[in-house]
């Protein structure tokens, strides 16, 4: 009944005839070479393709079919990991927003990084490299101080020292302005004054005291990328000005270190 019987070594190795089984392994001829049943099940088919872990292609949780499409549930590949949900490396992280480490690619078309997202609603999100913050409001709060001294004893405005407003400051802003002033002898005056891209604004400031003073003033309509110049004169030259501690001050708010957009 068994046609041809193989065996080498005591060990049967093949049986051809109607079963058509090879150490372990059944040829047929319509489903080719196969072995086992579900999880166990490892087939090449003519026309089909290779798959293993289920008795059909379709339900095999790896195959190869005969165009060559590959379809893994999990797996690696170049130090990707693939899962049934989604290709990662690092952590998975198939919820929203970001990712713990690595990178998420999710079958849901969400993408997840520890510093950028797309969430499947399409919320993007992203951490900025700086904490981004707000200038709300003038104070004595101290937000920038150029504390390097300046003097002069030149009778005309001149310019010792400048700021520039970064990008981020919003638009029309109240800033509180100060700076310490102060003249070699008070039988001379010292002058301060703020310019703003050139053009004088505020109030000029005056002292004749031998100590410094502190000179505030609040002005408005600062806009992202404005200069604010401070300049100095005295009323005779032979009495040097003398000043330092230029500043911007007021309240400064953290608005967010992550920038969500809809």
């Amino acid at each position: 009944d068994w046609g041809i019987r193989g065996v080498v070594g005591g060990n049967e190795m093949f049986k051809l005839g109607d079963e058509n089984v090879i150490a372990g392994f059944t040829i047929h001829a319509t489903d080719g070479l196969y072995s086992g049943t579900g999880a166990t099940r490892v087939q090449m088919k003519p026309g089909a393709g290779f798959w293993a872990g289920a008795t059909a292609i379709g339900d095999a949780p790896f195959s190869v079919t005969n165009a060559g499409v590959i379809d893994a549930v999990s797996g690696t590949i170049g130090g990707c990991t693939l899962a049934a949900d989604a290709v990662y490396t690092g952590s998975k992280h198939t919820g929203a927003n970001f990712a713990t480490t690595g990178w998420t690619l999710v079958n849901d078309g969400s993408i997840h990084t520890p510093n950028f997202y797309i969430n499947a609603d399409a919320e993007i999100g992203f951490r900025a490299e700086k904490i981004i913050k707000a200038y709300t409001g003038v104070s004595n709060t101290v937000v920038i101080n150029h504390a390097t001294p300046g003097n002069s004893t030149d009778t005309s405005w001149e310019l010792i020292d400048t700021i520039t407003l970064g990008a981020n400051l919003k638009p029309g802003r109240t800033l509180r302005i100060k700076f310490w002033l102060k003249i070699s002898n008070a039988s001379g005056t010292a002058y301060g004054g703020i310019w703003k891209n050139g053009d004088a604004v505020g109030v000029q400031q005056s002292t004749q005291s031998t100590s410094a003073v502190e000179k505030s003033q609040d002005i408005a309509d600062w806009d992202a990328g404005d200069v604010i110049q401070l300049k100095i004169r005295t009323s005779n030259a032979l009495y040097q000005v003398l000043t330092t501690n230029f500043r911007v001050c007021g309240t400064i708010t953290v608005i967010v270190d992550e920038v969500t957009e809809v």
